[in-house]
């Protein structure tokens, strides 16, 4: 079960030129934050009375990640939207000690045994680590998006801390109930089980994954993906921070339980063809979260392309405005 919007390639530590007064106060702003016990590179965009959104990337994303034209149609919205380095991506704090996870087959065995999961962190600790940031940004409440494995950390912040929470979107995202098949894409994400051998190599598996998981209707340039791709090279380095990071859904992987727990008003988007997480998953996280709604967007598959930046903000500032009694 992976995986996200884009993906983190290489990842280094920030240095002290990115380490800014921590006051919400500008329209832009960026730096590096101390959160629960990690450093956490972070970056808000928006008015300073503008609506709160935190979006949360997904498997290796990076807030760099291709988001802008989404994140600006957000802020032409109303939102003041704060985006972040996941742990172990960009230039949030890596856990390189960690070295690789053990293998699946092991980690499930431990834990059937009863015994504590030998992964580094769970998504539990990366929701924990958004709300960190959160805390120390002083934003006491905010509206939730999660895109793909965010989408899941998004989903166990809400659960786990109900009143930090205005709404939940969901976007490309899964419950991860074990009924519901994958897409075909899935199997070829797994099959690069070894990490490349140079900065080439990699360059050019990354561009032929994310290639993999666009929607029919929505293809981004060559040039400019591989562009952006080498760009999130140049912030990374951690040849393992992936597999960490998609370790960290299995101790919770089946999150229905959780899914039944939620209140906040949560809108769901997936794309009818997203190849790795079929409008199956959405349809069950709906069946799951009391109330929820269902939005397909046609021809998109796991990714967020720009072309469908207003579509997609659109969609979050209708449900965030309803959530918040405005018209």
């Amino acid at each position: 079960m992976l995986l996200a919007f884009s993906f983190t390639l290489f990842a280094c530590k920030g240095d002290a030129a990115d380490r800014q007064n921590n006051a919400v106060s500008a329209p832009h702003k960026s730096g590096i934050i101390h959160a629960n016990g990690i450093d956490i590179a972070y970056q808000i965009d928006g008015p300073v009375d503008g609506m709160p959104l935190v979006f949360i990337v997904g498997l290796g994303g990076q807030m760099s990640n291709g988001l802008d034209a989404t994140t600006a149609a957000l802020v032409e919205r109303g939102f003041r939207v704060v985006r972040f380095d996941n742990r172990d991506a960009g230039r949030s704090t890596h856990f390189s000690s960690a070295g690789a996870p053990p293998p699946l087959p092991d980690v499930i065995a431990t834990m059937q045994a009863g015994q504590k999961s030998p992964v580094a962190y769970t998504i539990l600790d990366m929701a924990r680590d958004t709300i960190g940031l959160m805390d120390a940004l002083g934003i006491q409440k905010a509206h939730i998006v999660g895109g793909s494995m965010g989408g899941m950390i998004a989903q166990t912040l809400v659960a786990n801390f109900p009143d930090r929470a205005i709404s939940l979107t969901s976007v490309s995202s899964t419950s991860v109930n074990p009924a519901i098949p994958y897409g075909p894409a899935l199997a070829g994400m797994m099959s690069a089980t070894t990490p490349a051998k140079t900065p080439q190599e990699q360059l050019d598996r990354q561009v032929a994954q994310f290639q993999a998981i666009e929607g029919s209707q929505y293809k981004e340039d060559p040039a400019i993906l591989r562009a952006r791709i080498r760009a999130q090279m140049s912030r990374s380095d951690d040849a393992f921070a992936n597999a960490r990071q998609n370790m960290a859904i299995i101790p919770y992987a089946d999150r229905r339980a959780w899914l039944k727990t939620i209140k906040v008003p949560t809108l769901v988007i997936q794309g009818t063809d997203d190849p790795l997480y079929p409008p199956a998953h959405a349809q069950d996280q709906v069946a799951n979260i009391p109330g929820a709604k269902l939005e397909l967007i046609a021809g998109m598959g796991h990714t967020l392309p720009d072309a469908l930046a207003g579509q997609f903000a659109d969609l979050v500032a209708v449900h965030a405005r309803a959530a918040e009694g405005k018209p």
